[in-house]
Order: structure tokens, then C-alpha cells, then sequence
């Protein structure tokens, strides 16, 4: 039989309890108000999305794309005129071009992406096309196979 020890031998430990169970309501009430921020936030983000379709953030994704090759070629235009030295020439066309190339990889990206919702909406596409194969079991049953055409050999040593 186990005993249980005397209260004197627990006290420690129950200012020990009563202290971590402040900490865990603590913790739990920071946990609901963070999580009521998130779903606010959430929420916000939502309604902003959906007042923009897909078409106009291509667009505007598009138009910043175009910026930031500008950007670009008049760096390289001030460095033809003789404006910047070297090394200011790279470390401005480097940066304004690598921000050209990632937003044209997204548009590219983007615009592949609607065009093959767009497709599998109403066009058909390769993967949802009947290439000839049979349509049901029907049909199927009712074509002979290979061996049935060509005379079976089960059994038989050639």
C-alpha cells in the first residue's frame, strides 16, 4: 500500500503549482488576444483581396515590372553619359535589375497560372482531352484484345 506523504512535505511544492498555474493563465490569456489580432488581421486581408481579382493584380504586377526595367536602362543611361563612376554603376543596375528579372518571372509566372485556370474552365487542354480511349466498360467489352485477334498461347510451347 502506498502511503501518502504529510501535507508539511507538499507545501514546496503547491506555491511551486500555484505560481506555474499563474503562468499558464497568463500565457493563455496572452494566446486569445493574440489570436483575436490575427483573426482581425485575417479578416482585413480577406476583404482587400477580394475587392482586387486576379486580372488587375496581373496588371498592376505588370506595370511595376515595367517601372523597374525603367529604372534600369536609365541607370545604364546615366553611366553612358558619364554620371556615375563604376562601381556605383553596378551595385545601382545590379539591384534595380535583379528586381526587374524577379517581377518578370512572377508575371510570367502569374499569367501562366490564369491562363491554365482559364483553360480548364471552359477550353480543353491535353489533360482533360479523350484521346480515343474507351468511354465506359461497354465499349470496352465489345473490342477484342490482342491475344483474342491473334489467337491465345497459353499452354503451348513455340
Amino acid at each position: 500500500m502506498i502511503r501518502r506523504p504529510p501535507r508539511s512535505t507538499l507545501f514546496p511544492y503547491t506555491t511551486l503549482f500555484r505560481s506555474a498555474k499563474l503562468k499558464l493563465v497568463e500565457t493563455y490569456e496572452k494566446a486569445v488576444s493574440v489570436f483575436s489580432e490575427a483573426e482581425i488581421k485575417k479578416k482585413t486581408l480577406d476583404d482587400a483581396s477580394k475587392q482586387n481579382s486576379l486580372d488587375t493584380t496581373l496588371a498592376i504586377l505588370q506595370t511595376a515590372a515595367a517601372q523597374s526595367e525603367e529604372e534600369s536602362e536609365s541607370v545604364a543611361d546615366k553611366f553612358l553619359d558619364g554620371g556615375l563612376d563604376v562601381e556605383t554603376f553596378l551595385d545601382e543596375f545590379q539591384s534595380k535589375r535583379k528586381i526587374a528579372h524577379l517581377r518578370r518571372i512572377k508575371v510570367d509566372k502569374m499569367t501562366e497560372l490564369l491562363n491554365a485556370s482559364n483553360r480548364s474552365t471552359g477550353t480543353p487542354t491535353a489533360n482533360n482531352l479523350n484521346w480515343g480511349y474507351y468511354d465506359n466498360q461497354q465499349q470496352q467489352q465489345q473490342m477484342p484484345t490482342m491475344r483474342m485477334a491473334q489467337g491465345s498461347n497459353y499452354g503451348h510451347r513455340m
